[in-house]
């Protein structure tokens, strides 16, 4: 099984294709690749924050993110609710 780490397509059998590589997985599992603005009062600026420190800033696993976005949406967005 490759380890690319590529964003993988649902092929609606069951079967999920890796776009780099173009191999087929009967699973997933998933990243987070979370994208936000920080600022103060002079300014702001947006960053990406990859999944080791997406999880830590959640405080969730992607897993968790990922399962909640699929059946909770509710929870999902309360997730990621910043105040």
């Amino acid at each position: 099984q490759a380890k690319c780490n590529k964003k993988v397509i649902d092929e609606k059998n069951g079967q999920y294709r890796c776009e780099k590589c173009k191999a087929v997985f009967p699973n997933f599992k998933y990243k987070l690749l979370l994208k936000m603005s920080i600022g103060d009062c002079t300014s702001s600026r947006w960053v990406t924050c990859f999944n080791d420190l997406a999880e830590q800033l959640l405080g969730r696993s992607a897993q968790e993110i990922g399962d909640a976005m699929d059946n909770n949406p509710t929870e999902a967005e309360e997730i990621f609710q910043f105040y």
